[in-house]
């Protein structure tokens, strides 16, 4: 028998966490025959969502309204993906697997742990960085009914903690000709969106190496 699978996720938002449940939905569905999806759409900050007709869009859009007439008749699911930062994991199935792109610096806050600890039996997660900072941050914290100081808490040794990279593109390089008139030139690779700080970072630029 197929297993229900419920994905929270931003499905239809522009947003790295956009790619990283659109790449997750499209998993599942090359497995069909093991799992029945389902899936409920939750927005991500402040970003855009797709416009495009597309077949994708059509079937993500199907599988929502499938969600909310099966919720409607009191449906349950046998387990849950909900793709986004730890401290939104819930409780919503027997079996609760989380999939954030994590942490870029080198430690994660004690309320992520905690969520990870105590609402998910899985924690997916997309670099090897992402993954040693999870399992290697601990934090002395205080036990409510004791007092007593508990040094070295962090995620739980038995819970899994996997790595899934984004996919790639394997393609030629292109050369690039830009004829520079300068002798000190700097490179960046960014969106020029609210979350990047473009401004900034040229403003920052400028003034760093103005001499």
């Amino acid at each position: 028998m197929r297993k229900k699978i419920l994905v929270k996720a931003p499905a239809l938002s522009r947003s790295g966490y956009g790619e990283q449940s659109r790449f997750a939905l499209r998993a599942l569905r090359s497995r069909e025959d093991v799992f029945d999806i389902y899936a409920i759409n939750i927005p991500w900050g402040k970003t855009g969502m797709l416009m495009e007709n597309t077949e994708e869009r059509q079937w993500i859009d199907s599988l929502m309204l499938k969600t909310q007439m099966y919720t409607q008749n009191g449906g349950t699911f046998d387990a849950s993906l909900q793709i986004t930062i730890p401290n939104e994991f819930e409780a919503i199935a027997p079996y609760n697997v989380g999939y954030t792109a994590g942490i870029e610096t080198t430690k994660v806050a004690p309320e992520w742990i905690e969520k990870c600890n105590t609402v998910i039996q899985r924690l997916v997660t997309i670099s090897a960085h992402s993954r040693d900072v999870f399992r290697n941050t601990k934090y002395t914290v205080t036990n409510g009914e004791t007092g007593e100081d508990v040094p070295n808490w962090g995620l739980h040794p038995d819970l899994p903690v996997e790595v899934v990279n984004y996919p790639t593109r394997l393609t030629e390089p292109e050369p690039v000709d830009i004829q520079f008139t300068t002798t000190n030139n700097f490179l960046v690779v960014s969106q020029w969106g609210p979350r990047k700080n473009m401004e900034n970072t040229i403003k920052w630029f400028a003034e760093t190496f103005k001499d």
